[in-house]
């Protein structure tokens, strides 16, 4: 007897609802529901959501600037950053919620309108012709700049050295040397020995040589000292004059560097021991500027009187029971110590060492 199996409905099933956890984004059409979106591509933003995400992307607009306003491309890229992507067919209605939620055109124009009255105004500014009118303040002279002095002045001056000096404008820097017995001196002597002052400079510095073909050494003083302070400028002058003073050894140093007498070390440390004579003669004059009824000396260390200071205190320190002949040797040691210290200062890009050396070697 044949089995009788029972009928079985062939309903079509429910679909599953979408679980809690999946976020909605879109409210289902039915154009939606026939078209499938593509694995890993973002969905499309809910028509009823474009009013509210315009808003957000033009508020962002104006807080960043002002008069920025939004577009239909860049609002596309908003929506990407959010994860999400525009249906073509909702463009117009953005196109038309960007257009009621940007700032008015007018509203651009003032922006700009005012921008350019401001530009304006800053290149033309107003003069109010009833306000008082007020002069400019006074510029405060440098007390310390060059200064010319009269003929009246000049001739007043203790001797020609100083006198030539100030002839080439550096007045007041020649009076504040007559201040410095010790300055004074020396002075005395290199007008004795016809040591001439004039314009001139090497490697940018004042300096001091014979001129081919004459028998006067001459002090060249920068030009560029005017833009400085007159105790800058007589520092320079009383430290070139201390190595005219020294000439003649500097001369045999010269013929021994051509006869190549000696290294190039030994050459370069003999020449400094003659520059810090002068050095320390000059620092001797400066501690009379600063200490004495003169003081007003600010640049110390060009005036090189830290180091004639230290140098003096080493030599009030030598055994009081040295011989004569003991005592210059032993005065001469310090000195050849402090040359040997300055040897490698560096000044620029190069050294006295460096000169030096460089001098014993191409001496012809």
């Amino acid at each position: 007897m044949p089995v009788k199996r029972p009928t079985v409905s062939l309903s079509p099933s429910l679909p599953r609802s979408p679980s809690a956890s999946t976020p909605r984004t879109s409210t289902p059409k039915a154009a939606d529901a026939s078209r499938p979106r593509a694995p890993g591509q973002s969905p499309f933003v809910a028509k009823d959501e474009l009013a509210d995400l315009t808003k957000q992307y033009t508020t962002a607009l104006r807080n960043s600037r002002p008069d920025q306003t939004g577009t239909p491309k860049d609002f596309k890229a908003f929506l990407k950053e959010k994860g999400l992507r525009l249906d073509a067919k909702d463009e117009g209605q953005v196109k038309m919620l960007l257009a009621s939620q940007n700032r008015p055109a007018q509203y651009l124009q003032d922006v700009k309108g005012r921008r350019q009255d401001a530009i304006e105004a800053r290149r033309k500014p107003v003069i109010d012709a009833t306000a008082a009118q007020t002069s400019p303040p006074a510029q405060i002279a440098n007390p310390n700049a060059i200064k010319e002095i009269s003929d009246a002045e000049i001739a007043q001056l203790p001797n020609r050295a100083l006198q030539d000096f100030a002839r080439l404008g550096y007045g007041n820097a020649a009076q504040f040397l007559a201040k410095s017995p010790t300055a004074v001196s020396r002075l005395d002597e290199t007008s004795k020995a016809g040591v001439r002052v004039a314009e001139g400079f090497s490697s940018g510095r004042s300096m001091t040589s014979r001129p081919l073909g004459s028998s006067q050494v001459t002090v060249y003083m920068n030009p560029t000292l005017k833009s400085g302070t007159h105790q800058e400028a007589a520092g320079t002058f009383l430290f070139e004059m201390n190595n005219a003073h020294r000439w003649d050894r500097f001369e045999a140093l010269n013929t021994d560097a051509k006869k190549k007498v000696g290294t190039a070390p030994e050459f370069a440390q003999k020449k400094m021991e003659v520059e810090v004579e002068g050095m320390l003669h000059t620092g001797k004059a400066g501690r009379e500027l600063v200490m004495g009824n003169h003081a007003g000396l600010a640049d110390l260390k060009g005036w090189y009187v830290p180091d004639y200071l230290d140098y003096n205190k080493k030599t009030g320190e030598l055994p009081k029971d040295l011989s004569p002949a003991d005592k210059k040797t032993a005065l001469g040691n310090l000195r050849s110590d402090i040359a040997r210290e300055r040897l490698d200062v560096r000044h620029g890009n190069t050294s006295h060492r460096e000169v030096y050396e460089n001098q014993f070697k191409t001496a012809r």
